[in-house]
Protein backbone atom coordinates (compact mmCIF):
# COMPACT_ATOMS: atom_id res chain seq x y z
CA UNK A 1 0.00 0.00 0.00
CA UNK A 2 1.42 3.38 -1.45
CA UNK A 3 1.32 6.70 1.69
CA UNK A 4 2.72 9.65 1.46
CA UNK A 5 2.88 10.71 5.00
CA UNK A 6 2.72 9.66 8.55
CA UNK A 7 -1.18 10.92 8.88
CA UNK A 8 -1.99 8.59 5.95
CA UNK A 9 -0.90 6.06 7.20
CA UNK A 10 -2.53 5.87 10.70
CA UNK A 11 -5.78 6.84 8.76
CA UNK A 12 -4.96 3.80 6.48
CA UNK A 13 -4.50 1.78 9.20
CA UNK A 14 -7.16 2.77 10.85
CA UNK A 15 -9.79 1.99 7.84
CA UNK A 16 -8.33 -1.87 7.68
CA UNK A 17 -8.48 -2.51 11.38
CA UNK A 18 -12.54 -1.26 11.16
CA UNK A 19 -12.95 -3.64 8.10
CA UNK A 20 -10.99 -6.60 8.28
CA UNK A 21 -11.81 -8.96 10.38
CA UNK A 22 -8.83 -10.89 12.69
CA UNK A 23 -7.79 -12.91 15.74
CA UNK A 24 -4.80 -10.88 16.43
CA UNK A 25 -2.43 -8.64 15.07
CA UNK A 26 0.82 -7.53 14.82
CA UNK A 27 2.05 -4.42 13.84
CA UNK A 28 5.47 -3.66 13.36
CA UNK A 29 7.27 0.11 14.01
CA UNK A 30 10.68 0.78 13.39
CA UNK A 31 11.42 2.92 16.42
CA UNK A 32 10.89 2.82 20.28
CA UNK A 33 8.36 6.03 19.92
CA UNK A 34 6.71 5.22 16.86
CA UNK A 35 5.40 1.80 18.77
CA UNK A 36 3.85 4.13 21.98
CA UNK A 37 2.74 6.72 19.55
CA UNK A 38 0.37 4.40 17.73
CA UNK A 39 -0.30 2.12 20.81
CA UNK A 40 -2.04 5.66 21.79
CA UNK A 41 -3.77 6.66 19.23
CA UNK A 42 -5.30 3.23 18.36
CA UNK A 43 -6.09 2.72 22.03
CA UNK A 44 -7.68 6.69 21.55
CA UNK A 45 -10.33 5.29 18.34
CA UNK A 46 -11.05 2.08 20.85
CA UNK A 47 -8.94 -0.46 19.74
CA UNK A 48 -6.92 -2.79 21.69
CA UNK A 49 -3.68 -1.60 21.66
CA UNK A 50 -0.61 -2.76 23.86
CA UNK A 51 3.07 -1.89 22.80
CA UNK A 52 6.31 -3.40 23.66
CA UNK A 53 9.59 -2.20 22.83
CA UNK A 54 13.23 -2.31 24.21
CA UNK A 55 12.20 0.48 27.18
CA UNK A 56 9.67 -2.22 28.50
CA UNK A 57 10.81 -3.90 31.72
CA UNK A 58 10.70 -7.75 31.66
CA UNK A 59 7.94 -8.34 33.57
CA UNK A 60 5.84 -5.97 32.04
CA UNK A 61 6.53 -7.40 28.68
CA UNK A 62 5.73 -10.57 29.97
CA UNK A 63 2.29 -9.21 31.33
CA UNK A 64 1.15 -8.05 27.81
CA UNK A 65 2.52 -10.93 25.83
CA UNK A 66 0.02 -12.87 28.06
CA UNK A 67 -2.40 -10.73 27.86
CA UNK A 68 -2.10 -10.71 23.65
CA UNK A 69 -2.05 -14.60 23.91
CA UNK A 70 -5.33 -14.77 26.38
CA UNK A 71 -7.22 -12.64 24.06
CA UNK A 72 -7.02 -10.20 25.72
CA UNK A 73 -5.35 -7.36 23.78
CA UNK A 74 -5.98 -7.86 20.16
CA UNK A 75 -3.27 -5.57 18.52
CA UNK A 76 0.23 -5.96 19.32
CA UNK A 77 2.72 -3.07 17.89
CA UNK A 78 6.00 -4.24 18.37
CA UNK A 79 10.07 -3.20 17.26
CA UNK A 80 11.82 -6.16 15.61
CA UNK A 81 14.18 -6.38 18.64
CA UNK A 82 11.43 -6.22 21.08
CA UNK A 83 9.34 -8.94 18.95
CA UNK A 84 12.21 -12.04 18.93
CA UNK A 85 11.14 -14.97 20.24
CA UNK A 86 7.77 -14.25 19.92
CA UNK A 87 5.55 -17.03 19.46
CA UNK A 88 1.55 -16.46 19.28
CA UNK A 89 -0.56 -18.84 17.23
CA UNK A 90 -3.45 -16.89 17.12
CA UNK A 91 -1.40 -13.92 15.03
CA UNK A 92 -3.86 -13.72 12.08
CA UNK A 93 -2.62 -10.49 10.41
CA UNK A 94 1.09 -9.13 10.47
CA UNK A 95 0.98 -4.86 9.51
CA UNK A 96 4.51 -3.39 8.72
CA UNK A 97 3.81 0.04 9.47
CA UNK A 98 7.14 0.64 8.45
CA UNK A 99 9.13 -1.06 5.92
CA UNK A 100 11.68 -3.42 7.08
CA UNK A 101 15.52 -2.28 6.27
CA UNK A 102 16.56 -5.36 4.69
CA UNK A 103 14.28 -8.88 3.15
CA UNK A 104 15.88 -10.74 5.81
CA UNK A 105 13.55 -8.82 8.63
CA UNK A 106 10.42 -8.80 5.90
CA UNK A 107 10.50 -12.76 6.24
CA UNK A 108 11.27 -13.11 10.08
CA UNK A 109 8.17 -10.07 10.15
CA UNK A 110 5.34 -12.21 8.07
CA UNK A 111 6.69 -15.79 9.43
CA UNK A 112 4.91 -14.72 12.97
CA UNK A 113 1.53 -15.44 10.73
CA UNK A 114 -0.34 -18.24 9.76
CA UNK A 115 1.26 -21.09 12.45
CA UNK A 116 0.01 -24.03 12.87
CA UNK A 117 -1.34 -24.23 9.43
CA UNK A 118 -3.62 -20.94 9.72
CA UNK A 119 -4.35 -18.39 7.43
CA UNK A 120 -2.12 -15.39 7.63
CA UNK A 121 -2.41 -12.29 6.01
CA UNK A 122 0.46 -9.52 6.04
CA UNK A 123 0.09 -5.67 5.14
CA UNK A 124 2.87 -3.71 4.02
CA UNK A 125 3.05 0.48 3.92
CA UNK A 126 5.52 1.80 1.33
CA UNK A 127 5.48 5.38 0.67
CA UNK A 128 7.43 6.50 -2.81
CA UNK A 129 10.80 6.87 -1.28
CA UNK A 130 10.68 2.89 -0.22
CA UNK A 131 9.97 1.73 -3.58
CA UNK A 132 13.50 0.82 -3.99
CA UNK A 133 13.61 -1.32 -0.89
CA UNK A 134 10.01 -2.30 -1.78
CA UNK A 135 11.35 -4.11 -5.08
CA UNK A 136 14.41 -5.89 -3.39
CA UNK A 137 11.85 -7.41 -0.86
CA UNK A 138 10.09 -8.89 -3.64
CA UNK A 139 13.76 -9.94 -5.50
CA UNK A 140 14.60 -11.85 -2.46
CA UNK A 141 11.45 -13.47 -1.42
CA UNK A 142 10.88 -13.95 -5.10
CA UNK A 143 7.18 -12.67 -4.84
CA UNK A 144 5.01 -9.76 -6.13
CA UNK A 145 3.72 -7.89 -3.63
CA UNK A 146 0.18 -6.85 -4.82
CA UNK A 147 -1.21 -3.23 -3.87
CA UNK A 148 -4.82 -3.27 -2.13
CA UNK A 149 -7.28 -0.65 -1.80
CA UNK A 150 -8.15 0.91 0.96
CA UNK A 151 -11.88 0.45 2.08
CA UNK A 152 -14.17 3.59 1.10
CA UNK A 153 -16.60 5.38 3.34
CA UNK A 154 -19.29 3.19 2.07
CA UNK A 155 -17.93 0.34 3.00
CA UNK A 156 -16.65 1.68 6.60
CA UNK A 157 -20.26 3.40 7.34
CA UNK A 158 -21.95 0.22 6.67
CA UNK A 159 -19.45 -1.76 9.27
CA UNK A 160 -20.21 0.55 11.55
CA UNK A 161 -23.80 0.54 11.14
CA UNK A 162 -23.40 -3.14 11.62
CA UNK A 163 -21.19 -3.10 14.49
CA UNK A 164 -23.77 -0.29 16.02
CA UNK A 165 -27.58 -2.27 15.49
CA UNK A 166 -25.14 -6.06 17.28
CA UNK A 167 -23.92 -3.50 20.03
CA UNK A 168 -27.55 -2.51 20.54
CA UNK A 169 -28.94 -6.39 20.38
CA UNK A 170 -25.71 -7.63 22.54
CA UNK A 171 -26.92 -4.86 25.17
CA UNK A 172 -30.21 -5.81 25.13
CA UNK A 173 -29.65 -9.44 26.08
CA UNK A 174 -26.63 -9.73 28.08
CA UNK A 175 -26.79 -6.66 30.69
CA UNK A 176 -29.43 -5.55 33.12
CA UNK A 177 -30.78 -2.15 32.39
CA UNK A 178 -33.99 -1.83 34.90
CA UNK A 179 -32.07 1.43 36.41
CA UNK A 180 -32.05 2.92 32.58
CA UNK A 181 -35.53 1.38 31.97
CA UNK A 182 -36.70 3.46 35.09
CA UNK A 183 -35.32 7.02 34.54
CA UNK A 184 -36.38 6.52 30.48
CA UNK A 185 -40.01 6.27 31.88
CA UNK A 186 -40.01 8.64 33.89
CA UNK A 187 -38.10 11.06 31.37
CA UNK A 188 -41.26 9.98 28.87
CA UNK A 189 -43.64 11.23 31.53
CA UNK A 190 -42.34 14.12 32.30
CA UNK A 191 -41.82 15.02 28.73
CA UNK A 192 -44.71 13.03 27.01
CA UNK A 193 -44.73 15.22 23.72
CA UNK A 194 -41.33 13.34 23.05
CA UNK A 195 -41.51 10.48 20.69
CA UNK A 196 -39.88 6.62 21.78
CA UNK A 197 -37.57 7.11 19.12
CA UNK A 198 -36.91 10.45 19.64
CA UNK A 199 -35.14 9.46 22.95
CA UNK A 200 -33.98 6.84 21.63
CA UNK A 201 -31.55 8.49 19.12
CA UNK A 202 -30.61 11.21 21.81
CA UNK A 203 -29.50 8.28 24.16
CA UNK A 204 -27.26 6.65 21.17
CA UNK A 205 -25.74 10.30 20.65
CA UNK A 206 -24.87 11.08 23.93
CA UNK A 207 -23.32 6.84 23.89
CA UNK A 208 -21.63 8.03 20.47
CA UNK A 209 -19.56 10.70 21.95
CA UNK A 210 -17.66 13.14 20.05
CA UNK A 211 -16.64 11.28 17.27
CA UNK A 212 -19.01 10.60 14.78
CA UNK A 213 -20.74 7.43 13.64
CA UNK A 214 -20.53 7.94 9.89
CA UNK A 215 -17.72 9.49 7.84
CA UNK A 216 -17.36 11.49 4.93
CA UNK A 217 -17.39 10.19 1.45
CA UNK A 218 -15.14 13.31 0.87
CA UNK A 219 -12.29 11.42 -1.46
CA UNK A 220 -8.99 11.29 0.49
CA UNK A 221 -5.86 11.15 -0.86
CA UNK A 222 -3.58 7.81 0.05
CA UNK A 223 -1.48 8.02 -3.32
CA UNK A 224 1.35 9.29 -4.43
CA UNK A 225 0.40 12.90 -4.38
CA UNK A 226 -1.13 15.33 -2.55
CA UNK A 227 -3.69 17.72 -4.41
CA UNK A 228 -2.81 21.47 -5.44
CA UNK A 229 -4.89 23.56 -3.15
CA UNK A 230 -4.74 20.37 -0.25
CA UNK A 231 -4.91 21.69 4.05
CA UNK A 232 -2.87 20.65 6.07
CA UNK A 233 -2.50 21.19 9.80
CA UNK A 234 1.05 22.51 10.76
CA UNK A 235 2.59 20.65 14.07
CA UNK A 236 2.58 24.02 16.63
CA UNK A 237 5.53 22.36 18.57
CA UNK A 238 8.49 24.60 17.28
CA UNK A 239 12.22 22.58 16.95
CA UNK A 240 14.88 23.35 19.38
CA UNK A 241 18.40 24.94 18.05
CA UNK A 242 20.87 22.25 16.70
CA UNK A 243 23.58 24.52 18.76
CA UNK A 244 21.62 25.71 21.61
CA UNK A 245 18.73 22.84 22.48
CA UNK A 246 18.31 24.53 26.04
CA UNK A 247 16.57 27.83 24.66
CA UNK A 248 13.04 27.20 25.03
CA UNK A 249 11.94 27.97 21.25
CA UNK A 250 8.05 28.89 20.26
CA UNK A 251 6.51 28.57 16.71
CA UNK A 252 5.29 31.65 15.07
CA UNK A 253 3.48 32.19 11.94
CA UNK A 254 3.71 34.86 10.08
CA UNK A 255 1.59 35.96 6.88
CA UNK A 256 3.89 35.71 3.79
CA UNK A 257 4.22 32.23 2.04
CA UNK A 258 4.40 30.80 -1.39
CA UNK A 259 1.44 33.15 -2.95
CA UNK A 260 3.58 35.69 -1.88
CA UNK A 261 7.20 34.77 -3.72
CA UNK A 262 9.04 34.19 0.09
CA UNK A 263 12.00 32.79 0.57
CA UNK A 264 13.63 31.47 4.06
CA UNK A 265 16.57 34.09 3.31
CA UNK A 266 13.77 36.70 3.05
CA UNK A 267 11.97 35.64 6.87
CA UNK A 268 15.46 35.30 8.02
CA UNK A 269 16.99 39.01 7.70
CA UNK A 270 13.29 40.57 8.19
CA UNK A 271 13.65 38.77 11.81
CA UNK A 272 17.38 39.31 12.38
CA UNK A 273 17.57 42.87 11.55
CA UNK A 274 14.59 44.29 13.17
CA UNK A 275 14.39 41.80 16.40
CA UNK A 276 18.68 42.51 16.57
CA UNK A 277 18.96 38.68 16.99
CA UNK A 278 21.78 36.35 15.81
CA UNK A 279 20.71 34.06 13.12
CA UNK A 280 21.68 31.57 15.31
CA UNK A 281 18.96 31.89 17.41
CA UNK A 282 16.61 31.79 14.75
CA UNK A 283 15.46 28.14 14.25
CA UNK A 284 13.42 26.30 11.62
CA UNK A 285 11.43 28.30 8.73
CA UNK A 286 8.49 26.82 6.78
CA UNK A 287 7.06 28.02 3.90
CA UNK A 288 3.96 27.04 2.71
CA UNK A 289 0.93 28.68 0.40
CA UNK A 290 -0.81 31.00 2.50
CA UNK A 291 1.62 31.95 5.53
CA UNK A 292 5.20 30.98 6.85
CA UNK A 293 6.50 29.37 10.38
CA UNK A 294 9.76 30.31 12.58
CA UNK A 295 10.53 29.28 15.24
CA UNK A 296 12.72 32.04 17.96
CA UNK A 297 13.26 31.75 21.35
CA UNK A 298 10.15 32.34 23.41
CA UNK A 299 10.90 35.43 25.89
CA UNK A 300 9.80 37.21 22.96
CA UNK A 301 9.27 40.93 24.59
CA UNK A 302 5.88 42.03 23.38
CA UNK A 303 7.29 45.65 21.69
CA UNK A 304 9.63 43.00 19.65
CA UNK A 305 6.92 41.57 18.22
CA UNK A 306 4.76 44.57 17.83
CA UNK A 307 7.52 45.49 15.64
CA UNK A 308 7.67 42.22 13.66
CA UNK A 309 4.24 42.06 12.92
CA UNK A 310 3.97 45.81 11.34
CA UNK A 311 7.34 44.54 9.37
CA UNK A 312 6.78 44.48 5.52
CA UNK A 313 8.26 41.47 3.24
CA UNK A 314 7.83 41.00 -0.40
CA UNK A 315 4.82 43.81 0.00
CA UNK A 316 3.14 42.35 2.39
CA UNK A 317 2.54 43.01 6.56
CA UNK A 318 4.48 39.88 8.26
CA UNK A 319 1.66 40.01 11.40
CA UNK A 320 3.80 37.72 13.64
CA UNK A 321 2.06 35.81 16.18
CA UNK A 322 1.59 32.24 17.86
CA UNK A 323 0.99 29.57 15.65
CA UNK A 324 -2.25 28.26 18.05
CA UNK A 325 -4.26 24.94 16.98
CA UNK A 326 -6.42 27.94 15.23
CA UNK A 327 -4.45 29.56 13.26
CA UNK A 328 -2.59 26.07 12.16
CA UNK A 329 -4.16 25.09 8.73
CA UNK A 330 -2.00 25.77 5.70
CA UNK A 331 -2.42 25.60 1.84
CA UNK A 332 0.29 23.20 0.27
CA UNK A 333 0.84 22.92 -3.57
CA UNK A 334 -1.92 25.37 -4.56
CA UNK A 335 0.88 28.05 -5.90
CA UNK A 336 2.78 28.21 -8.90
CA UNK A 337 6.86 27.60 -7.22
CA UNK A 338 9.37 28.22 -8.61
CA UNK A 339 12.02 25.31 -10.25
CA UNK A 340 9.47 22.76 -11.99
CA UNK A 341 10.92 19.76 -10.54
CA UNK A 342 7.92 19.18 -8.45
CA UNK A 343 8.70 19.44 -5.04
CA UNK A 344 5.70 21.56 -4.90
CA UNK A 345 4.08 20.47 -1.67
CA UNK A 346 7.25 19.83 0.73
CA UNK A 347 7.88 22.10 2.91
CA UNK A 348 11.29 24.88 2.83
CA UNK A 349 13.26 24.49 5.57
CA UNK A 350 16.22 27.11 6.07
CA UNK A 351 19.16 26.13 6.78
CA UNK A 352 21.73 28.64 8.39
CA UNK A 353 24.78 27.16 8.29
CA UNK A 354 24.84 26.62 4.27
CA UNK A 355 23.94 30.22 4.04
CA UNK A 356 26.63 31.82 6.50
CA UNK A 357 29.29 30.14 4.90
CA UNK A 358 30.17 32.94 2.79
CA UNK A 359 29.72 34.96 5.70
CA UNK A 360 31.88 33.43 8.03
CA UNK A 361 34.66 33.29 5.31
CA UNK A 362 34.68 37.23 4.87
CA UNK A 363 35.33 37.45 8.86
CA UNK A 364 37.97 35.09 8.59
CA UNK A 365 39.62 37.40 6.19
CA UNK A 366 38.69 40.21 8.56
CA UNK A 367 41.03 38.68 11.12
CA UNK A 368 38.38 39.96 13.44
CA UNK A 369 39.60 37.39 16.81
CA UNK A 370 37.81 40.27 19.22
CA UNK A 371 34.59 40.09 16.90
CA UNK A 372 34.82 36.33 16.86
CA UNK A 373 34.76 36.08 20.83
CA UNK A 374 32.10 38.66 21.14
CA UNK A 375 30.05 36.55 18.62
CA UNK A 376 30.16 33.40 21.28
CA UNK A 377 28.62 36.16 24.08
CA UNK A 378 26.39 37.03 22.24
CA UNK A 379 22.95 35.95 23.37
CA UNK A 380 19.48 36.90 21.91
CA UNK A 381 17.28 39.85 23.28
CA UNK A 382 14.53 37.42 24.41
CA UNK A 383 16.50 34.11 25.57
CA UNK A 384 16.40 32.66 28.76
Amino acid sequence: MMVSNMAQKLDALTRILEVVSFDAMIVFARTKTMTVELEEKLSARGFSAAAINGDIAQNQRERIINNYKKGKIDILIATDVAARGLDVQRISHVVNYDIPQDAETYVHRIGRTGRAGREGEAILFVSNRERRMLSNIERVTRQKIEPIELPTAKIINAKRIETFKNNIADTINNQSLEVFEKLVTEFQEANPELESIKVAAALAFIAQGKEPLLISDKPQSFGRTQRQGEAKTISIEASPLKDNPQIPMLRYRVDVGNNNSVKPGNILGAVANEADIDSEYIGSIQIFDNFSTVDLPNEMPKEVLDMLQKTVVCGKRLNMSALTDKNNKATIGGSNTEGGDGRKFGRKKFSKDRNRKSGNANRKRQGGGDERNNRRSKKPKFSR
